[in-house]
């Protein structure tokens, strides 16, 4: 990784695409053994598509799979520090409230 992290995370988002390969095709072959009536048959299905899909992505363009994940971390920590700020701001206005109701402020 050293040398080369650029071919390291390519290889290792092909190592993920080849384990979603893996599971989607096993829930497809899950969900064509469940009986009709299984309330999980239409889940494992589309899991399991859901998987094939991302897996192939992940496997012939592993390169926008790097990209992906670099927009969705920056996604969470916009949503995380937007989350943060408005926890600090309300946290502050019940500090204010609380204040004004202590008896004997030291």
């Amino acid at each position: 990784m050293l040398i080369w992290p650029e071919g390291a995370a390519r290889f290792a988002f092909a190592l993920l695409g080849a384990f979603a390969l893996l599971t989607g095709a096993g829930s497809l072959l899950t969900w064509r053994q469940l009986p009709e009536n299984d309330p999980d048959r239409a889940t494992a299905r589309n899991a399991g598509g859901a998987a094939l899909l991302i897996g192939m992505f992940l496997i012939f363009w592993p390169g926008s799979g790097l990209v992906a994940l670099g927009w969705a971390i920056a996604f969470g920590a916009l949503a995380i520090s937007i989350m943060m700020f408005l926890l600090a701001s309300r946290f502050k206005g019940a500090n204010e409230r609380l204040k004004t109701k202590v008896i004997n402020p030291r």
